[in-house]
């Protein structure tokens, strides 16, 4: 135990030397960026989110964002894909799969429309990758020769390098270990060649060690792991470390060397943790799991197991709607092409019948064409007909027998066809009482909302974009105004339809009793109570690994009448503003109103009101919105667009607009979540 504390130490030591060094570059990059000209703060920008990717994963992405907004406010096509391509890794260092696979689409569709081959390439090895992490193989294959193909005409090495490198782990996956392994010293010969980082030289070693233990020679397997750590002090890929001394903790655990393997399993969990990749972390606990359940120290394995458990979680729970979404669309194909088959079989036994009956008046002129030639053979044929004759007779009889059984077997139909009718009277009658019941029930959670004219008491002009899923919601605003203090919330409580409705009653209440009754003026203290009394509420306890994780995300405000200054706190909820056509956003605590694995306090944000601004704040539902050419989600940044872009209309046509939008992206998507935007006009 000893030893493996003094080995996190030195590795802690050495990455905040690294950090450090690293902050200094970053710090200079921001400070060029403030006073640099517009047309040179998207590269900028690019620069410093893919420094940062494999360290701060999570504020490289803020850096990304500034990129892409200055790119396309300047025009520059290639920092826009750039821009798409980079916040896409950082998703992908965090294993929110589901965001980078859209932002690597959308760089790939712009590097496409403006002819830039080389980030043609990088977004089809991008996807590639990302397939990879899916064990898709035959999508990440097609994607990555794409990429080569692109390469090659180009004659980039570095492109070609990636590629090989891809490659090589796809026939990895597939277990065609010798092929991949020359793919892999293909990548490896030409990064040494070209002088290549050193990060990128261990990644592909790596790899080859990954060859070495499927093929089982464990010795060979860790010799190449250690090659790849060899430099410590210059492997500067956080992520890349903690993949690394996963596996050699592996290997240590296969060899029955339990020290070795929790000291390695204790270095990549450090690793991860350090650059936020759930994955990773999550990896990482699996193997210090095994080891101390191999040692017989089942309290500490059980805890290391358990949160496995709540990473796993993490990393899934995220992917679970869209590949719902994906099931009931395939459904809904699959039921429309089995309808075209059954048409086609009932055409061709159409298509039998005519030519069977084309078949028999042909035989019968044929009959009568030798009756009137072969005179000589009209007796045998009489007793031919004769005894034809009386094998229809046998034949009538026994459809007359079967006739009767028909006609039982019809009586019986009807009789079950009128106890259907009754069932399905029934299920009317059932169906029309619940939906009486949750229409009712609509009409007391809309007398709980405040009106849209409440807005305009404080605020010039405003709107509010209400449509629930399922009749009732889990969305629900709402208002509070004295004489001296406005107060507006906007809420988005866990599910939707009646149990999203009766959270959305508990969250109206606890505000109530909070801000009503308590007159609470600060922000940030507001949440806090809310989310205590929510938690208390529920039940929930964060020690408690059953606890339910029922909450809300939550968006509020609270304006002085006095000073026309604004006091925003946020639980994953943003706030938008735009002023002088210009957008902005005060960014939410990432943290929900009820229990989470981390929690943080809630802080505030304030800002001083100029006529003319106009604030938005929403649920997530229209942006999760699933649609498009793509049948992809709008996500945020498509909904910020939409209100940049009609913002400057008064805010009941801005509604009208954003209802419209929102439609013609769904099309004939189902709607998958509430949806609430409130807007307001200073």
């Amino acid at each position: 135990m000893e030893k493996i504390l003094i080995t996190i130490i030195i590795f802690l030591f050495s990455n905040v030397y690294l950090r450090a060094e690293n902050n200094k570059e970053i710090d200079s990059l921001i400070r060029l960026a403030v006073s640099a000209q517009a047309t040179e703060k998207a590269e900028i920008y690019n620069t410093i989110c893919w420094k940062l990717r494999n360290f701060k994963p999570d504020q490289a992405i803020e850096f990304g964002t500034k990129a892409l907004e200055y790119a396309k406010k300047t025009g520059q096509k290639e920092q826009i894909v750039k821009s798409y391509s980079f916040i896409g890794v950082c998703h992908r260092n965090l294993g929110n799969y589901t965001d980078a696979f859209d932002y690597y689409h959308f760089g790939l569709e712009r590097a496409l429309e403006y002819d830039i081959k080389d980030q043609v390439a990088y977004s089809y090895i991008n996807l590639g990758n990302l397939y990879l992490y899916q064990e898709d193989y035959s999508k990440a294959e097609v994607n990555l020769k794409k990429a080569l193909d692109v390469g090659e005409e180009i004659k980039d090495s570095t492109i070609m390098s990636y590629c090989y490198l891809n490659l090589g782990r796809v026939l990895l996956g597939k277990n065609q270990t010798i092929m991949a392994e020359e793919y892999l010293k293909r990548a490896v010969d030409i990064r040494r060649k070209t002088n290549q980082p050193i990060n990128q030289i261990a990644t592909v070693v790596k790899y080859l060690g990954d060859v070495a233990t499927v093929n089982g020679d464990y010795e060979q397997a860790l010799r190449y792991y250690l090659e790849a750590d060899m430099d410590d002090s210059k492997l500067q890929d956080v992520d890349l470390k903690a993949d690394i001394y996963e596996h050699i903790s592996t290997l240590y655990f296969k060899k029955g060397n339990y020290d070795s393997a929790l000291f390695y399993g204790n270095k990549s969990l450090a690793a991860a943790k350090h650059v936020g990749s759930k994955y990773r972390i999550k990896n990482a606990y699996d193997v210090i799991g095994q080891v101390f359940y191999e040692l017989k120290d089942y309290k500490k394995a059980s805890d290391n197991f358990k949160s496995e458990l709540i990473y796993n979680d993490s990393v899934f729970n995220e992917q679970l709607t869209e590949k719902l979404f994906n099931i009931e669309y395939k459904a809904e194909q699959y039921k429309k092409q089995n309808e075209i088959n059954l048409l086609t079989k009932e055409k061709n036994l159409q298509n039998i019948k005519i030519a069977a009956l084309g078949i028999g008046v042909a035989l019968i002129l044929v009959i009568a064409l030798l009756l009137l030639i072969n005179n000589k053979k009209t007796k045998r044929t009489n007793h031919l007909l004769q005894t034809q004759k009386d094998e229809i007779e046998a034949k009538n009889v026994e459809i007359s027998n079967n006739s009767k059984e028909i006609a039982a077997q019809r009586d019986k139909l009807e009789r079950q066809n009128e106890n259907l009718e009754k069932q399905r009277l029934t299920l009317i009658k059932q169906q029309k009482q619940i939906t009486d019941s949750i229409a009712y029930a609509q009409r007391i959670q809309e007398a709980l909302l405040p009106s849209n004219d409440s807005l305009k008491k404080y605020f010039s002009d405003s709107f509010v974009l209400y449509c629930p899923r399922d009749v009732v919601s889990g969305d629900f605003y709402w208002m509070y105004n004295d004489d001296t203090h406005f107060t507006l919330a906007v809420a988005d409580c866990t599910g939707h339809g009646v149990p999203g409705a009766f959270m959305s009653m508990l969250g109206i209440s606890a505000l109530n009793e909070i801000v009503g009754r308590g007159n609470e003026r600060r922000s940030e203290v507001v949440l806090e109570e809310l989310r205590n009394m929510v938690k208390s509420q529920m039940h929930q306890n964060i020690q408690t690994f059953d606890t339910p994780r029922d909450g809300m995300d939550l968006a509020l405000i609270i304006v002085d009448k006095q000073t026309n200054e604004l006091e925003y706190s946020g639980a994953n909820i943003p706030l938008i503003y735009i002023r002088g056509g210009e957008e902005f956003v005060l960014k939410p605590n990432r943290n929900p109103i009820g229990v989470y694995i981390k929690e943080r306090p809630f802080t505030s944000q304030k800002l001083q009101l100029q006529k003319g601004d106009k604030i938005y704040m929403s649920s997530d539902g229209y942006a999760s919105q699933f649609g498009g050419e793509q049948r992809m989600k709008l996500k945020l940044f498509g909904f910020r667009d939409m209100l940049l872009r009609y913002h400057h209309l008064p805010m009941a046509q801005q509604s009208d607009e954003l209802k419209k939008a929102f439609y013609e992206w769904k099309g004939d998507s189902i709607q998958i979540d509430d949806i609430l935007v409130v807007g307001m006009e200073v």
